[in-house]
């Protein structure tokens, strides 16, 4: 039976008698598909860090909180940034790196109704969402939205990597997709064609960061929660955990299947949370691993 992140979570954080401290690598806007937004909202968790790779999406999280009507009670930071583990630190000169990710203009419709004929416009593709080939969710297709929480591209927002290949996959499987929404839309937007896919990829030179940056940078004495997720690498710097500076109570990260690691989560770093005072948990979703001693 597998347990529920944010059940436990908001048991934790009504146990305290003081702020919640978290850690956020990987926060996209931090709204589509966050596991900690609501907890957020619910709670009125104040002290937070907030990091991500790709500027876009840290300018969309920080104007989000900037407008929020509890802004002046939130004492968060937002931090454009790439996570790398301390040999990755070590073994370069420069405290930058290539990272690659879809451009969101083409991910982020926008909304446009003209004689009762409804279009998205993903960067220069019309798309007609009354085209009888559509299938919405319950028959009702999505309303006006500012936001791309509707889109069937949405899961593809914040896909990035510093492998570029990584980020061509992506949008290959997304046009790949047959009998599916996300499939149709991928194919009139990308193209089926794997050569056009690379226009649709932008590259930043961005700072890097190890996590125990990010914990001298926070301040933080006690860190609640590190949430992470880093499409596939959360797992690589989770591996430095024995050389972590704070021990988080609570990490939750992402850890789906690979050919290389079939179990979600390597034996090698089952070990380093048994060895560091975690227990592992299976959630809804990812992985919780909660510091027990």
């Amino acid at each position: 039976m597998m347990n529920n992140f944010k059940k436990i979570m908001q048991t934790y954080s009504e146990s305290l008698t003081r702020d919640f401290h978290f850690i956020q690598l990987g926060c996209n806007d931090g709204l589509m598909a966050d596991p900690i937004a609501e907890l957020i909202e619910k709670n009125g968790w104040r002290k937070g860090i907030f990091v991500d790779a790709d500027a876009f999406y840290v300018n969309k999280v920080l104007k989000f909180y900037e407008c929020h009507p509890n802004r002046l009670g939130y004492d968060f930071s937002f931090i454009c940034a790439g996570m790398v583990t301390a040999a990755d630190a070590q073994s370069t000169e420069l405290n930058v790196r290539k990272f690659f990710s879809i451009n969101p203009d083409v991910l982020i419709p926008q909304y446009i109704q003209q004689n009762n004929t409804h279009f998205w416009l993903y960067g220069d593709t019309i798309f007609d969402m009354d085209h009888p080939s559509l299938k919405w969710t319950n028959g009702v297709r999505p309303s006006k939205t500012t936001d791309m929480v509707n889109s069937p591209l949405d899961y593809l927002q914040g896909v990035g990597s510093f492998d570029y290949s990584f980020v061509l996959e992506h949008l290959r499987n997304a046009t790949s997709k047959q009998n599916d929404l996300g499939g149709l839309v991928a194919r009139k937007v990308f193209t089926s064609d794997p050569l056009e896919h690379r226009k649709f990829i932008k590259m930043q030179i961005i700072p890097v960061m190890t996590i125990n940056e990010i914990f001298a940078l926070s301040q933080f004495e006690i860190v609640d929660l590190l949430q992470t997720d880093l499409e596939l690498w959360d797992i690589k710097l989770l591996e430095d955990l024995e050389h972590f500076t704070i021990k988080p109570k609570f990490i939750h990260f992402e850890a789906p299947r690979t050919s290389d690691v079939p179990d979600c989560v390597p034996e090698s770093l089952r070990t380093k949370f048994k060895k560091c005072g975690y227990k592992l948990i299976k959630t809804d979703r990812d992985f919780l691993a909660q510091l027990i001693s």
